[in-house]
């Protein structure tokens, strides 16, 4: 697992060595459409959850007619399911996505 860290706020206006975790954050604040970058480790990680959760939420709203079985791809433009169907990695990344959410869950509970 890869450790999550905050940046610094300079760390992401251009001027600042991309090692340090500023082009990294980059990548992350557009992928989360956020616009500032998190002050701690529990909001980053919060967007991190809520991110996940929009993933699942939209996987669902495309697997729900089809009997919440799982097809490869689903295209871009229709949402429609593609290619292999009922494949047994497709099943068990979502139920590591469910098992990392709910040990995120339980973690974030215990901390408040």
């Amino acid at each position: 697992m890869v450790p999550l860290t905050c940046v610094k706020q300079d760390q992401v206006d251009g001027s600042a060595d991309p090692s340090d975790g500023g082009e990294q954050w980059t990548v992350w604040a557009d992928a989360l459409n956020v616009d500032s970058v998190p002050t701690t480790t529990a909001t980053a990680a919060d967007l991190f959850a809520r991110a996940g959760d929009s993933v699942l939420l939209r996987l669902r709203s495309h697997v729900e007619a089809d009997g919440f079985h799982l097809a490869e791809q689903i295209d871009r433009t229709t949402g429609l399911q593609l290619s292999a169907s009922d494949l047994t990695w497709s099943y068990a990344e979502v139920l590591n996505a469910m098992t990392a959410r709910a040990t995120y869950t339980a973690a974030a509970a215990a901390t408040a």
